[in-house]
């Protein structure tokens, strides 16, 4: 079924506004928002992946977990996977502290799928840093594991770790979800449109 963003013909838009303000932890995302926050308090083995299609919401529910993080913590990092790729290349020990540091990679396609076999060693000592050293790697993801042409080193420190899959909301939740999708894009319709919209639109993100 074609997305909430599709259906409305949102696809030409400004620039989109993200903050926990207009993020809805909806049925689909319920339980890695819980899970990543108690995994991330805790003591765990730190790769922690988030997979969804095009358009389900990872760059919104990335810049919401890094907003939540914040608050609590002091070294919290969002990056793109380019940025993050240029991170890991050029700053060699980049910003090596004591305390525990946090990497949210949106997009993180953009660097996982570039490695090939031989080439993830930046990326394992980093994932040894923050194992000895305390932190997390949170990678918002489009695709399987699998489709990945990196090596075995990395792909069992993935396997070490948790992941979630980006879900539908319920059908309950298409009315407040699409209200925040349109205040997202400066979009503001009558209450009895986005009713009326919200019974015409599947659940499908």
């Amino acid at each position: 079924m074609p997305s909430l963003v599709r259906q409305l013909g949102l696809a030409i838009r400004p620039r989109l506004s993200y903050s926990r303000a207009n993020f809805l932890v909806h049925a689909g995302i319920a339980e890695a928002h819980a899970e990543i926050q108690r995994i991330i308090d805790g003591n765990f083995y730190p790769v922690v992946s988030v997979v969804g299609e095009r358009r389900s919401g990872k760059t919104h529910f990335a810049v919401h977990l890094t907003e939540t993080l914040s608050e609590v913590h002091d070294s919290v990092y969002l990056f793109d996977g380019e940025q993050f790729r240029n991170v890991l290349l050029e700053s060699s020990g980049w910003n090596r502290s004591n305390g525990k540091r946090y990497f949210i990679v949106d997009d993180a396609d953009r660097y996982l799928a570039s490695l090939d076999d031989g080439e993830s060693g930046a990326l394992v000592r980093l994932i040894e840093e923050l194992r000895v050293q305390g932190g997390y790697l949170v990678f918002f993801r489009g695709v399987p594991l699998e489709s990945y042409g990196f090596d075995d080193h990395l792909r069992s420190r993935f396997r070490s770790g948790m992941e979630w899959v980006i879900g539908d909301p319920d059908r309950s939740e298409v009315l407040p979800l699409l209200n925040l999708l349109c205040r997202q894009r400066g979009i503001r319709f009558p209450e009895k449109k986005l009713q009326y919209l919200s019974r015409r639109l599947g659940n499908s993100l």
